[in-house]
């Protein structure tokens, strides 16, 4: 399993907006790449979100990532107060219920 974390700040206000607009528009993209997981989005900050991409593997999490960039570029750049900051890696434990 691999990971694709991102954490990227937002302008005033917008993290929530943000954060939905992810989650009906970008997730649905990123779930058709074979080997998708999951797809996590959490409120790390009063304008920050960061977001967790599972897959079974480094290779499906590398196709994942320039679509969730090309999409962010394309419906949030306005939103948005910066660069990611991104993270990846190989998930070395990994438990849910």
């Amino acid at each position: 399993m691999y990971a694709n974390i991102r954490h990227r700040a937002f302008h005033h206000g917008k993290a929530a907006e943000a954060a939905k607009r992810i989650e009906a528009g970008m997730v649905p993209t990123v779930s058709q790449v074979p080997g998708f997981i999951s797809f996590t989005i959490v409120q790390t900050g009063e304008d920050t979100l960061t977001t967790i991409g599972l897959f079974e593997t480094q290779a499906a999490a590398e196709t994942a990532g320039p679509q969730v960039v090309a999409w962010v570029d394309q419906h949030l750049s306005a939103s948005v107060a910066g660069p990611a900051e991104i993270t990846n890696g190989p998930v070395l434990a990994h438990h849910s219920k």
